[in-house]
């Protein structure tokens, strides 16, 4: 059994916890205690003790200083410094309660050894022994006294609180009196207004027993009215059963008169299917031809492109004409002059 122990005064507790211990006594018997264990931390050291509540007898003290610490470390060969030992002490004891590491001690007649070790199938590997020794009597009888003061103060605080309890219980007894006074009080009210109330409510179902009464026979006589309402209701209905078959044949005849037209719908959609079909083809048609008569219009746009063209060019070929034949003219009138020139020279040449 494990549980949680509280720090009563004196210097702080860095871990106060119950393990259930197995302890090798120096017979060689082994036996298992539930041993309290407390780490207090001082000045210049670390306490650790043991404590059996049941037995006051097993009460071992020890007191860690940096000295003790580095033989520890020397002969344990230890990889954590001093400032961080009680960490390191506090996680193994947390990791006995998870069944994560085994812890044991070692009782002898005045010293007392606590062993962490882990068991395997070859061997049991030892991580951190401390030794403990007897503690002092002197130190038990203050701790004792210590903590029997501390027990009368927690006693006179629980009397105190206990008179405040019986005190707000006497107020509560008063009140519950009065409230018992009060609800008497309102049942004999109650009681009487139950009566006033089974007497109206006679009263009053006598008079809702006549205006039943009277609702049943003007019930009856709807019932009586109803029923030749519903005579007439079916002799109507008989009626119209005879307009609704009618009704039904006039409809297979439209039916019928539908289907046929449906059929002529169908063969005018086959003619208008072949229609457009037929228009389709007589477009392409068309489209065709108009494209023929476009590159038609094309060329002859060309052909009358170079028609002016020639009619341009023979224009100007006349006009050059024109020139060069006045041009020829007046050379002609020029060696015409010469050629009298010369028949003049050469008749007087001649003479």
């Amino acid at each position: 059994m494990i549980s949680n122990v509280y720090n009563l005064g004196g210097p702080p507790k860095l871990y106060s916890n119950y393990h259930t211990v197995d302890i090798l006594l120096e017979n060689g018997l082994n036996r298992t205690r539930n041993i309290l264990i407390e780490i207090i931390k001082k000045q210049q050291c670390l306490e650790v003790r043991l404590r059996d509540q049941n037995d006051f007898s097993f009460n071992y003290t020890t007191s860690i200083d940096w000295v003790l610490f580095q033989k520890m470390k020397d002969e344990q060969n230890l990889e954590i410094c001093f400032e961080e030992f009680h960490l390191q002490f506090i996680d193994l004891l947390k990791q006995t309660i998870l069944k994560e590491m085994l812890l044991k001690l070692e009782q002898n007649t005045e010293t007392c050894r606590m062993i962490f070790y882990e068991k395997s199938r070859i061997k049991c590997l030892i991580f951190l022994i401390i030794d403990l020794n007897l503690t002092d009597q002197k130190d038990i009888i203050i701790e004792m006294v210590t903590n029997i003061r501390l027990l009368k103060e927690t006693n006179h605080n629980i009397n105190s609180e206990l008179n405040t309890t019986k005190n707000a219980l006497g107020e509560k007894e008063a009140l519950l009196n009065t409230a018992l006074l009060s609800h008497r009080q309102m049942k004999k009210k109650c009681m009487e207004d139950i009566a006033s109330i089974e007497t109206a409510f006679s009263l009053g179902i006598e008079r809702i027993h006549h205006d039943i009464n009277i609702k049943i026979n003007n019930l009856n006589k709807q019932l009586t009215n109803l029923s030749k309402d519903i005579n007439l209701v079916k002799t109507e209905h008989k009626y119209q059963e005879n307009i609704y078959s009618q009704a039904i044949f006039q409809l297979e005849q439209f039916k019928r008169d539908n289907e046929r037209n449906y059929k002529i719908i169908d063969s005018l959609k086959s003619d208008i299917e072949a229609s457009n079909c037929q228009k389709l083809q007589d477009n392409k048609k068309l489209a065709e031809f108009t494209e023929i008569i476009m590159r038609k219009d094309l060329e002859i746009d060309s052909l009358k492109t170079q028609r002016d063209e020639l009619r341009k060019d023979i224009q100007e070929a006349t006009l050059i004409i024109a020139q060069k034949t006045k041009t020829h003219d007046e050379i002609a009138k020029d060696l015409v002059q010469a050629n009298t020139m010369l028949v003049n020279f050469n008749k007087q040449y001649d003479i």
